[in-house]
């Protein structure tokens, strides 16, 4: 997930379930202009984001898994 202003982000998984009719048969996701995720998991292992993170990028649910040794 890439927008210029606000750098990049990588989840581990992202789910497009209300607007799925969005991702369906692209290749890539264009995010000025379509809609984003409605769900993004990210499982940390070694480093770890925020559900901050992805205020920049408008996805309404965001899950975060944490590996705590």
């Amino acid at each position: 997930m890439e927008i210029p202003e606000a750098g990049g982000i990588e989840p581990d998984y992202c789910f497009y379930i209300d607007n799925w009719q969005t991702a369906v048969g692209k290749d890539r996701i264009n995010w000025p202009i379509d809609p984003p995720p409605d769900l993004v998991i990210e499982i940390d292992v070694t480093s770890y984001a925020a559900a901050e993170d992805f205020l920049p990028y408008k996805v309404p649910e965001v899950w975060l898994f944490k590996k705590v040794v």
